[in-house]
Formats: structure tokens, sequence, C-alpha cells
């Protein structure tokens, strides 16, 4: 179960490789446009989120510079990393000063007429349902108990 579900724009993919050196980790640098779901209970004391709120979302996978001039990209096979500029939908869990995703399978793309899921489906494809973000948000705030938005 998500603890918030919330809308950002992308605004940058902080990269590094691990301690090992074998994987790229990967923040995304956010910024709330739509609280569809707030944290609430003992969770909403762990975080708070505010529209315009810039956040950090961690990411598997990325692009680094290496030796000066290589680039290297590294990614899961079954998922699409967040784009610059870009709208995203995730559904998240809180902890203290933290947001972290709430399931492998919880980011979307969002458009004006579309989501897209950036995981692969259990068919291997990339999942395209189509849904109407606003009716998609409006039934996320319905089940959450939050006022639909017009």
């Amino acid at each position: 179960r998500a603890s918030a579900v919330i809308v950002v724009r992308a605004l940058e993919l902080r990269s590094q490789l691990t301690d090992a050196g074998r994987w790229i980790s990967s923040v995304l640098v956010a910024q709330i446009e739509e609280i569809l779901k707030a944290p609430s209970g003992p969770e909403a004391s762990m975080m708070e989120l505010a529209v315009g709120q810039i956040v950090n979302l961690p990411v598997s996978g990325g692009e680094v510079l290496v030796s000066g001039n290589q680039r290297i990209r590294a990614r899961q096979t079954w998922a699409e990393l967040p784009e610059k500029g870009k709208r995203y939908l995730y559904f998240v869990g809180v902890g203290p000063n933290q947001l972290f995703p709430a399931a492998t399978q919880a980011t979307f793309e969002v458009t004006d007429t579309t989501l897209r899921r950036l995981q692969r489906n259990a068919k291997g494809g990339i999942d395209k349902d189509g849904m109407d973000p606003g009716d998609a948000f409006n039934a996320i705030r319905a089940a959450a108990n939050v006022p639909r938005q017009p």
C-alpha cells in the first residue's frame, strides 16, 4: 500500500556508481505538481509534502561518465529511466524525511492524454493502457477520500 501518491515533474537525474562500482544508482530530483493522496497517521509526521516542493526519489540505474569521457548507461531490462522535463505519477512510501517507490511497478509517465507505465508488464511489453490521467487521478483521490478536481 502506498503512503502517498504524487505527480512530479522531473528536474534532474543524478547518477553515481555504487560503492562497489558494479552498478549505477540515481536520484530523481523532482518538483511535486499534485498530491493525490497525502500521508496519514504516523507517516504524516515523517515527512510533510506540499505542491512545489522539491523531492528526491531513488531510481535504479542511470548514466555516468568514467575515465573522464566514457559514458556508461545502466538500467533494469524491464524498466525505463525517468527523463528531465517529463511528468510522472509515483506511488510512494514515506520514511523519516524520505520517499521511496511503494512497488516496482508503481511509476507512470503522465502526458496530457494518457498514463504510461515505465516498467514492462507480465507479457514483456511496455504497458500502454491509455487511461486518461484526469480519470485516473480522480479515481485515486476517491479511494483516498480526497475531493475531485475539475
